[in-house]
């Protein structure tokens, strides 16, 4: 039974992208003026800077930090842009214990050490974490570039201690294909936190406009991958009531190689309903 909770909960908490838990930015917010620099000359280099790819796959370690316990595990993460997300988690010890598929309208888990299997969409996070994620906004996070948003003159812009800020960006709502959508749509606001001199965002924050529930991400260690600088040291943080974090750390990474989704769910697992 032990097993099965922990097995089931290290499940969900990767659903969740298990990347996304709670904190509050310690250091005291001081901006300046640009210096010269105005919003334009940001968003082209924050486009130009993105890391460009048509297939991603890495190797990564994976530490999650929930209620005072931390979990260790491995894992394979391989992205087609736009069309798939497919992570193979394993513990430390090398056994699959679960597979996840995310398209974009549907997630898809194999749960192997309990025989079982779920079938769902995104809905999935709404009710579970209160967040509106998509496949865009978890392919932005795990890559480290940044999720669409509506460009308005409202967007502000200024250097928050040494790092560029851009503020106040209207997130960009996905068309969806379900009629049958339960989730709630509601304005979600963008604000990032760029490097002075790779332009590459550092910090990345999501929230409806009261900031009552958001995601944080952290994207450090930036190393150059097939003229690619990407993020090799990531961290996520979610609104929640107790102290929670993801970190992620990537190696062996590779771009625009030939990449495969094995997905077979086996006849005899049950299906299951997070």
């Amino acid at each position: 039974m032990m097993v099965y909770t922990m097995i089931r909960s290290k499940v969900a908490i990767i659903l969740g992208l298990s990347f996304l838990m709670l904190s509050c930015r310690d250091n005291k917010i001081t901006r300046k003026p640009l210096e010269g620099k105005n919003k334009d000359f940001l968003m082209r280099e924050l486009i130009k800077n993105e890391v460009d790819f048509a297939t991603f796959s890495a190797k990564s370690a994976i530490t999650v930090e929930k209620e005072g316990a931390n979990n260790a595990f491995k894992s394979t993460i391989r992205i087609k842009k736009d069309s798939a997300i497919w992570i193979s988690i394993t513990p430390l010890f090398g056994i699959e214990l679960a597979r996840v598929l995310l398209t974009k309208d549907s997630l898809k888990v194999i749960n192997r050490i309990n025989a079982e299997y779920f079938v769902g969409d995104y809905d999935y996070f709404y009710k579970k974490y209160d967040i509106a994620l998509e496949f865009e906004t978890i392919q932005a996070l795990l890559i480290g570039n940044r999720v669409d948003f509506e460009e308005e003159e409202k967007l502000k812009f200024s250097i928050d201690d040494q790092q560029y800020y851009l503020g106040n960006i209207k997130k960009r709502k996905v068309q969806r294909n379900d009629k049958n959508s339960k989730r709630k749509e509601a304005d979600e606001v963008v604000s990032l936190w760029l490097s002075p001199t790779t332009y590459k965002i550092e910090e990345m924050l999501i929230s409806d406009l009261t900031a009552s529930r958001f995601v944080r991400a952290h994207f450090l260690e930036h190393q150059l991958f097939d003229e690619e600088l990407i993020p090799t040291q990531l961290t996520y943080y979610l609104n929640e009531s107790k102290q929670n974090k993801v970190s992620i750390e990537y190696s062996k990474v590779t771009l625009n190689q030939p990449i495969s989704f094995s997905f077979n769910i086996p006849s005899k697992y049950e299906q299951v309903f997070y």
